[in-house]
């Protein structure tokens, strides 16, 4: 048997690790319970409307006085009750939130809900993964009428802005490079001292060996990077390895911003999968410009290819735009 740690053995990392893991599995309780509790709510209404002699003026007639005894929205009373409706029986073992019963509830298809219950319950889907993978269910595809246009700007690679960023042994701020995905990269101080915090910089490579220096390049031109494609997930998501600069790079799963395309076990889900295959298979990188999206925290990007282009700062600026390309061929919808 393994040895518990006492808190006197912990690390600090360990120490974050530990107190991570009790927050997502207390949230995990509470959002199950919620499930529990909303449907419990849910069947206690229906069965008092079934009471009722004309029970479709009887039902309107309790969720407006409900709503307004409990100074609650008619429109949680309205989902608790169809959630009862359409859940009968309630699975304990499904180990979904009431987030996850919410979005099944915007599915007319009782086959679907059944087959997207099961989806989230064996791969573990987020709430807000699992609301994506609704909404690509939902996704159609106009064949007629004007095609959406997205707004982009290019932005230039290496380009970078001096932070401060507070490190975890230190109370103090520190000057750092910010390299885009939380990755922070901290030059000699020597480098470091010219600059100020905000101050955008650029990168040179001479001799396999990197400098800084001030640059005038703007905020948009940031967060523009080179990536290599592992895989093709659907028509709008990429796992990409990420090349950050300093010899650094990340791993990440990468949403297009923009456009949304149908879920990949759809015809037109395979159709916009393959024409995003057949596209960065020609190539041996892209060019991403990243951005943060507050809602959800997840990396949106605009992404650029250009087959047989060596050069990558060409490819940034003058590149095929994949997203509008997208919903140019009717493949996706702007989202």
């Amino acid at each position: 048997m393994p040895k518990r740690l006492t808190f006197s053995s912990l690390t600090y990392i360990q120490l974050v690790k530990l107190i991570k893991s009790e927050i997502v599995d207390g949230k995990k309780i509470i959002q199950q319970t919620q499930a529990q509790k909303y449907w419990n709510i849910g069947k206690s209404i229906s069965e008092y409307i079934l009471n009722g002699k004309d029970r479709a003026k009887y039902g309107e007639h309790v969720f407006k006085k409900l709503a307004d005894d409990l100074n609650v929205n008619a429109r949680i009373l309205y989902q608790a009750s169809d959630f009862y409706r359409k859940f009968p029986i309630l699975n304990a073992r499904s180990q979904l939130s009431w987030t996850h019963f919410r979005e099944l509830l915007t599915l007319p298809d009782s086959t679907q809900r059944k087959d997207l219950m099961e989806k989230a319950r064996r791969e573990g889907l987020t709430s807000r993964e699992f609301k994506q993978l609704v909404q690509k269910k939902k996704v159609v595809i106009p064949t007629e009428g004007t095609i959406a246009q997205l707004k982009v700007t290019r932005g230039k690679l290496y380009t970078y802005k001096i932070n401060e960023f507070k490190h975890w042994k230190s109370i103090e701020l520190q000057k750092g490079i910010d390299c885009g995905f939380d990755v922070s990269y901290r030059p000699t101080a020597v480098q470091l001292a010219k600059f100020t915090a905000g101050k955008i910089i650029e990168t040179l490579k001479a001799d396999n060996n990197y400098s800084v220096k001030s640059s005038e390049r703007v905020e948009s031109d940031l967060f523009t990077f080179k990536a290599k494609v592992e895989k093709v997930i659907d028509g709008d998501t990429l796992l990409t390895r990420v090349n950050l600069g300093f010899r650094m790079s990340k791993k990440h799963k990468l949403r297009f911003r923009g456009i949304d395309t149908p879920e990949i076990d759809t015809p037109e889900g395979q159709l916009a999968h393959k024409f995003v295959e057949d596209r960065i298979k020609q190539c041996e990188f892209i060019v991403i410009k990243t951005h943060k999206d507050d809602k959800y925290g997840r990396y949106l990007v605009d992404v650029f290819y250009l087959p047989g282009e060596p050069d990558a700062q060409k490819v940034a600026a003058t590149g095929i735009y994949l997203n509008q390309e997208l919903l140019d061929n009717r493949l996706a919808v702007k989202w």
